[in-house]
């Protein structure tokens, strides 16, 4: 059964049989309570600190009458700030500024998702703490991974933001969120959670040709996000940012279903977006079908060595491709990529969404080949 105690500590169960000490036993209870209390300030401090450097991102199109005016809005979060001083030079962190006096703007760079800036004649970001818009250009955006990045410059310093490492993230941890549900009226809205799943893949269509060509990547939580949200920031209860807010299924019959762009993925293209370019994604170069499929569905060209229960049969490997490359051969079963085992084409496909082409990453791939684990380094 269970043993409650009152306070963490030891406590010790002696059996006796006839006033004689027959078996003792000792047990740890451990003081698993909940210091609300603390938990409470640690959330009014993270709001407090953290909101000003959340904004709001206007998307301006022309009307009929060939005037601006406002389309659509979401969030965004700075994340890098430069220092343009007086004399024309350029700091990139605080720690190098002797005075603030000496400048002349701060140029504000922003995170926010692809489709809240996608298609606009025109960007501006909400200050919500001086109640303004101010002018902002885009960089440039992912066509595969809803992110985006632009940067506007402003008299004020914003303090940026710091992306955490979303690989530690675990199901039952806090999460916040904080953004512009529902418009500017009801921006620095605080909602609170937890992360449901730290991974999900979810396939998308991203050229618009009916096909769904892309499995991204997501944090799955129920922190309580709306229309406006999309770009904003989800933290940890650091105030580190661990994912970015992107969509939320919405159903008569689901609820609490969010999910944001992992703050890795963003740190990976943020090198890309600032300098305008958009990463070209890894192709293998095979034809494969899984094991479990080609085991339920016998085909007289494909053998499966017994023993052999998932992977990938190899059908074909094109000429000239990384896999040709790295020594993938028609009939090799891979067993694992990049330490992955790879049960299904879309693991595979998942991993590689991740490498970008012309990064010389070298991947590590597992296959069976003739009775042997063969080990190959794949470079893309």
């Amino acid at each position: 059964g269970n043993i409650v105690g009152v306070n963490g500590g030891v406590v010790v169960i002696e059996a006796k049989y006839n006033d004689e000490i027959q078996a003792t036993i000792e047990i740890e209870v451990i003081d698993n309570r909940i210091n609300t209390e603390h938990l409470e300030d640690n959330l009014v401090d993270l709001v407090r600190t953290k909101k000003g450097s959340v904004l709001g991102v206007s998307n301006y199109k022309y009307n009929l009458h060939n005037d601006l005016s406002r389309s659509s809005i979401g969030s965004g979060f700075v994340y890098r700030v430069e220092f343009h001083l007086n004399d024309g030079s350029i700091l990139h962190d605080v720690s190098e500024l002797r005075t603030f006096k000496d400048v002349e703007f701060y140029r504000h760079f922003v995170i926010t998702n692809r489709h809240v800036v996608e298609g606009s004649d025109a960007l501006k970001v909400y200050l919500h703490e001086e109640d303004i818009e101010v002018d902002a250009k885009l960089i440039q955006y992912d066509d595969k991974e809803d992110i985006g990045v632009i940067y506007f410059d402003h008299d004020r310093y914003l303090r940026p933001l710091t992306l955490a490492n979303s690989d530690e993230l675990v199901s039952g941890r806090f999460a916040v969120a904080i953004g512009n549900p529902n418009g500017y009226e009801f921006s620095s809205t605080a909602t609170f959670g937890i992360i449901s799943h730290p991974k999900r893949y979810l396939p998308t269509d991203t050229d618009d040709d009916g096909i769904n060509d892309w499995d991204a990547e997501y944090i799955q939580h129920d922190v309580a996000i709306n229309p406006g949200n999309s770009g904003g920031p989800l933290f940890n209860l650091k105030g580190e940012v661990i994912g970015v807010n992107t969509l939320k299924y919405v159903s008569n019959n689901i609820e609490s279903m969010g999910f944001s762009v992992p703050s890795n993925v963003v740190k990976n293209l943020i090198p890309y977006l600032e300098n305008g370019e958009r990463p070209v994604r890894a192709k293998l170069g095979v034809t494969a079908i899984a094991v479990r499929d080609a085991i339920l569905n016998p085909n007289s060209d494909v053998t499966i060595p017994e023993g052999i229960e998932t992977g990938l049969y190899v059908v074909e490997v094109s000429q000239g491709s990384v896999a040709h490359q790295g020594g993938i051969k028609a009939d090799d079963i891979i067993i694992t990529f990049n330490g992955i085992e790879v049960k299904n084409v879309t693991m595979l496909r998942t991993e590689l969404n991740q490498i970008i082409v012309g990064s010389n990453v070298e991947i590590e791939v597992i296959v069976y080949r003739n009775g042997e684990y063969v080990t190959l380094t794949l470079i893309f």
